[in-house]
């Protein structure tokens, strides 16, 4: 594998970042080759202000496979991450670890006007427990490096009881990567994502987090959460329930997707097929729903 453009005349396959395509590709395709569309946001994030010619010309019908994080809408399956069951269960006193937690909520937002209205959704859950956003849509936060993990995330081991794991749209099999990045931390989840509710019941294991999406507004999410958060014992619950899983990383979801390319080209007779429209295919069964 490479990522050197100069050597795309000699791949057996390309992958494409598929909402960053420029309007035409000006190099021949060889014989044979394998295109595949890839994508890490959702589909209503296709039209990329630096591309967005994805389904124009001759992009439309020129892919072979796609690569994306909906499992039931793509070729190969690249989630932003996945949840494991431990082997060797762990055990610690989760009263003690729930009784440091003195704050409320906590989202790290960068991304403020969403199709989802999450800014908005957290203000007005704001009203009912405590609400801290870092980022660019509220207060800036100096601590550490953008996208590394350091001693800065601390807090979630300590300071705040949940983690508001927002998506910027509500996409079938949608969630955002900051629930993988950040599951291993001692707080509990708050979720919403998905085109539809039950889709974090599906995915997720049950007790280790709260979806949103289970609640008719976020007065009564709030309250809920205010009463959660008035009960040690039961916070306590949760992170035990929780701690029974852990996220092992991007790294291994991206290695299982290659390792799938790697398969698909041993086997390309099995494999081989021409999408027809890819706009058809990302857009077609309506995958992102906007009411709200």
């Amino acid at each position: 594998m490479t990522f050197n453009r100069t050597d795309r005349m000699v791949s057996d396959a390309v992958i494409y970042d598929g909402r960053l395509l420029k309007k035409k590709d000006t190099t021949e395709r060889p014989p044979g080759q394998i295109w595949i569309f890839a994508a890490h946001e959702s589909p209503v994030a296709y039209d990329d202000p630096k591309g967005s010619m994805w389904k124009n010309g001759t992009w439309r019908n020129s892919f072979n496979w796609t690569m994306t994080y909906n499992r039931w809408n793509t070729d190969i399956h690249l989630p932003y991450g996945r949840i494991r069951k431990k082997i060797f269960p762990t055990s610690r006193n989760y009263s003690f670890v729930a009784s440091m937690k003195t704050d409320g909520a906590l989202m790290i937002s960068s991304d403020c006007d969403t199709h989802s209205k999450r800014h908005e959704y957290a203000l007005e859950l704001g009203k009912y427990i405590p609400v801290t956003i870092l980022g660019s849509c509220g207060t800036t936060w100096e601590c550490g490096q953008q996208f590394v993990h350091d001693d800065c995330f601390d807090v979630l081991n300590t300071t705040f009881k949940y983690y508001l794991a927002f998506p910027n749209a509500f996409c079938t099999q949608y969630f955002t990567e900051k629930f993988f990045d950040n599951y291993n931390y001692d707080i509990i989840f708050i979720v919403r994502g998905g085109k539809r509710a039950i889709e974090a019941h599906k995915m997720f294991p049950k007790g280790t987090f709260i979806s949103a999406q289970d609640f008719t507004s976020a007065k009564s999410l709030g309250l809920y959460l205010r009463r959660l958060g008035e009960s040690n014992n039961k916070l306590a619950q949760m992170l035990a329930t929780k701690d029974i899983y852990y996220s092992p990383g991007y790294a291994e979801v991206y290695q299982n997707a290659l390792c799938d390319i790697c398969k698909r080209m041993n086997f390309q007779k099995r494999y081989r097929k021409q999408i027809k429209d890819i706009e058809l295919w990302a857009l077609g069964k309506e995958p992102c729903r906007v009411d709200d």
